[in-house]
């Protein structure tokens, strides 16, 4: 799908059988927005905003604060990890849990990541797993894991490039990516179909 205008119209083109199965699927979201607060915080509330008004659900930890205890759950619970790669992502020990917890249920969850325009590491624009920012253990809520592992999985995928200047290329690479979304969103399809 080159364009939003292309990917509009292939959801047109969707039979209703499959965009009821798709919103009974009993996934409670469609899109997780991981990030580290300090360096994407206001690029990912942009995300919600944009991904919400077209109909996905999404968790962001700043809209759903009162539901940060079960992360694990809420992740396992989306059709879609978005991962956004910003300056100081390894350093947030949550992040790394959403991904690993993300890549534990890839049968169901996709995996999304997303560079941040001019996010480096090192001095180089895309992370080196061996690199020392990158912390070899992680214990977080009463889970120990080897970040590495989890960080080959991720990088099994080509992390979409963000830009600032080509914003509405980026998004439509992104929607390309998330799971399907009937037009008009979930309650347009619950109306059609009662």
């Amino acid at each position: 799908v080159e364009s939003l205008s292309e990917l509009e119209t292939s959801l047109n083109s969707r039979g209703a059988s499959a965009r009821t199965a798709e919103a009974a699927d009993g996934m409670k979201y469609d899109v997780f927005l991981s990030h580290k607060q300090a360096d994407a915080q206001d690029f990912c509330r942009h995300l919600y905003d944009l991904l919400t008004a077209k109909g996905y659900r999404v968790f962001l930890d700043r809209v759903d604060a009162s539901k940060l205890h079960s992360l694990p759950d809420i992740v396992r619970s989306s059709r879609c990890v978005v991962f956004v790669l910003s300056d100081n992502i390894f350093e947030s020990k949550w992040c790394l849990y959403e991904l690993k917890t993300a890549v534990d249920n890839a049968a169901k969850t996709t995996l999304v990541p997303v560079r941040m325009e001019g996010a480096t590491w090192g001095g180089k624009n895309f992370p080196d797993i061996c690199a020392d920012y990158i912390p070899e253990h992680v214990d977080v809520d009463g889970t120990s894991f080897q970040v590495r592992p989890v960080l080959s999985d991720l990088f099994k995928f080509k992390a979409i490039e963000h830009s600032r200047e080509y914003f509405g290329g980026f998004i439509d690479r992104l929607l390309s990516k998330l799971p399907f979304i009937p037009p008009g969103g979930y309650a347009h399809v619950a109306a059609a179909h009662s």
